[in-house]
């Protein structure tokens, strides 16, 4: 049975969250999924006090919750390692949810 893991991180400012999409995208191709596996990340708008859509959501889809979490932390440590080159600040990342 499939299962998805789900996480979002907020982000404070970006200049052009869809072309950091597509760059995160393809810097997770390179992480070589077991089969089986899939990520996908999007833009998600975010409200609470006010709208904000320079938001990243992350699926894995998969059918092993630990390899699910074991592909969350490499796809996390790429974010953090784009963030860092480009001097982006991130408000926080919400903790995976698998379901």
């Amino acid at each position: 049975m499939q299962k998805i893991g789900f996480r979002e991180c907020h982000f404070i400012k970006v200049n052009d969250i869809d072309a950091f999409i597509e760059e995160f995208k393809k810097s997770v191709e390179n992480l070589g999924l077991p089969e089986g596996y899939d990520v996908r990340i999007y833009k998600s708008v975010y409200g609470c006090c006010g709208v904000s859509d320079s938001n990243v959501a992350v699926e894995i889809v998969g059918s092993e919750e630990n390899e699910i979490r074991n592909i969350d932390l490499k796809v996390t440590s790429k974010l953090m390692e784009m963030c860092q080159k480009k001097g982006l600040e991130y408000h926080f990342c919400e903790p995976m949810e698998v379901a």
